[in-house]
């Protein structure tokens, strides 16, 4: 639970670092040639503009300096884009660097975030506690992370679409497999394989806890389905495959294997995240083809959780709960 024990820069691995606790979500750094990748620049200008000059004090210089050579947004929450200009005015921006996101960003940003936003606003503000002070009596957590900032809330639009269902694209002499995975957590959103650290940045696919399908705040309604389908590519192809020694997501702390046993840690925590968004999706399905209505589905499900998700720590409802996530 690294990520709520406090706020501080963290190493996921030798060239990906992590800024946890500054905001919502986790704005990771990638090790480049000759600078730094900022992948989710958190939500407001005022987070990420700090978050990025304490990286600089731990992070060694390239070449005299600490540049950046590019951004990524892994989807459109405002959460994972919001602090953009931040990044971009720091005056450690390149003038080449570029930004990237996912295939239909600014579509799906718009259909949540302007078509709905006012609304989605109002009911954000009563699920998150945006209201509350951060005092004994105020903000608790979040679930997803500590809180949120606030500040200004700011887009600076991407350069580059991964209109591909996957592209390699190579920023500043790393490679970043980039892998479109719309229709999950989120309407347009893409997660990173970066071979030369062995990493696999989930995006927001993964989370030590259970996620939303139905949002309180009135995002669109989440394909459990297809999330189960997309964990079960990602661990397949990168995790059993051996191609890596990591994950790590937009909130939350990582999950690594450990080096001295032959147990496959990463393996189990997928799998019975996979499983997790499979059961709410079958059972959902299987109770309203039985004829329980919208409003009772929710408390059967309870009823017949599996006890090896009840026992595992990061399948419970911290953030969403069996009660309204209700598969499509």
């Amino acid at each position: 639970m690294l990520n709520y024990t406090a706020g501080g820069l963290y190493q996921v691995t030798d060239g990906v670092y992590q800024i946890r606790g500054a905001d919502l979500s986790n704005m990771t750094i990638y090790r480049t040639d000759n600078g730094y990748v900022i992948h989710d620049p958190l939500i407001t200008k005022e987070a990420s503009t700090a978050s990025w000059e304490f990286a600089k004090m731990h992070l060694p210089a390239i070449n005299g300096e600490h540049k950046i050579t590019g951004m990524i947004y892994s989807h459109m929450h405002v959460d994972h884009f919001g602090g953009s200009r931040g990044i971009v005015e720091s005056g450690d921006f390149a003038k080449d660097a570029l930004i990237y996101a996912p295939k239909d960003f600014i579509k799906e940003l718009a259909d949540e975030n302007v078509i709905a936003g006012t609304a989605m606003g109002r009911r954000a503000n009563y699920q998150y506690g945006t209201t509350l002070d951060n005092t004994p009596k105020g903000i608790v957590d979040n679930a997803l992370g500590l809180g949120t900032t606030r500040g200004e809330v700011t887009l600076v639009a991407p350069d580059r679409e991964v209109v591909e269902r996957e592209e390699v694209i190579n920023i500043d002499g790393i490679d970043f497999h980039m892998i479109n995975m719309p229709g999950a957590e989120a309407p347009a959103e893409i997660v990173l394989y970066v071979p030369q650290y062995r990493s696999l940045n989930t995006a927001e696919l993964t989370y030590d806890g259970m996620h939303n399908i139905y949002t309180f705040r009135g995002a669109k309604v989440r394909d459990s389905l297809v999330w189960t389908k997309y964990l079960t590519e990602l661990k397949l192809r990168f995790v059993d495959s051996g191609l890596v020694d990591n994950i790590h997501a937009a909130h939350s702390a990582p999950v690594w294997n450990n080096p001295e046993t032959e147990v496959n840690e990463i393996s189990q925590y997928m799998t019975l995240q996979r499983d997790n968004y499979g059961f709410i999706h079958n059972q959902s399905m299987r109770l309203a083809n039985h004829g329980v209505t919208i409003n009772d589905v929710g408390r059967e499900i309870e009823k017949i959780v599996p006890q090896s998700q009840l026992n595992t720590w990061h399948t419970n409802g911290y953030h969403g709960s069996y009660s309204i996530m209700q598969g499509r």
